[in-house]
């Protein structure tokens, strides 16, 4: 029950546009998020190449955050992963802006670890 109140004030924050444009890119379990086209990365990675990887890194570090009960050294790469998943079909989607990314990836995020 927690975690749905956590989720509803950090929807409430993206659609008040209170989130940080500049912040440091997230990196971890398999996930980069950057906006560096030169950046290195290993086989297995699911790199997220985006304008937004400041708001991006945001996001997902106030995901861990809240599910940080439910994520485990195993289950914390299938988490990622599943990040890394729906910010590509999102960002790919030309009709979507960075407030339809954010609030899809707590949609599923939501679904699928609450």
């Amino acid at each position: 029950m927690l975690n749905k109140v956590h989720l509803e004030l950090l929807k409430n924050k993206i659609d008040r546009g209170h989130f940080p444009k500049i912040h440091p890119h997230f990196a971890g379990a398999n996930l980069i998020i950057t906006d560096n086209p030169n950046r290195k990365f290993e086989d297995g990675d699911i790199l997220i190449l985006s304008e937004f990887a400041g708001p991006i890194s945001w996001l997902i570090e106030q995901l861990r955050d809240i599910f940080v009960e439910k994520l485990d050294y195993y289950n914390k790469f299938k988490f990622y992963e599943e990040i890394g998943i729906i910010l590509t079909r999102t960002l790919n989607d030309k009709e979507k802006d960075l407030f339809d990314c954010l609030n899809d990836v707590i949609a599923e995020v939501e679904a699928n670890w609450n």
